[in-house]
């Protein structure tokens, strides 16, 4: 996985992603590009981004495969 933020002037930026098919379907990209837009928006209006808490990390999944 490779990101990259490119300032394109005052007010407009870019984020480049880069992750490998395998690991990132297209309903994931889709998802992952709604909540960066939400956490940015939150981010410059001082705001909560609104996003759902996780039911479960990634540490609770990893014990459960064990």
């Amino acid at each position: 996985m490779r990101a990259k933020l490119l300032r394109l002037g005052d007010l407009e930026w870019s984020l480049l992603f880069v992750v490998h098919h395998a690991i990132f379907d297209g309903h994931s990209s889709v998802i992952f590009g709604e909540e960066v837009r939400a956490l940015a928006r939150a981010s410059l209006s001082g705001g909560d981004a609104g996003l759902p808490e996780l039911p479960i990390q990634y540490a609770d999944f990893a014990v459960w495969q064990r």
